[in-house]
């Protein structure tokens, strides 16, 4: 638990941690009212309106096609290089 304390500590001092608000609710309408979401695309759209609220640009992910339908909100860097 010591060590996982410790990671979690280290993370925090070097990531912003944004929190769901309003802001994100009304974040993620405005672009549920652009972009074509369904289902488990919502859960995306609604990682971009929590960037989007904390003023973070780019995302780095190993699912770089779920989040490619949201390019005026984010950057999407791959966590590794496309064939």
């Amino acid at each position: 638990m010591a060590s996982l304390l410790a990671d979690v500590a280290a993370l925090l001092a070097r990531f912003p941690v944004v929190d769901d608000s309003s802001s994100v609710t009304a974040a993620l309408m405005t672009i549920l009212a652009v972009v074509p979401c369904g289902g488990k695309q919502v859960y995306d759209a609604n990682i971009v309106a929590t960037m989007t609220s904390g003023s973070i640009r780019r995302l780095l992910t190993h699912n770089v096609g779920d989040f490619r339908r949201f390019p005026p909100w984010i950057e999407i860097i791959p966590l590794q290089p496309g064939p």
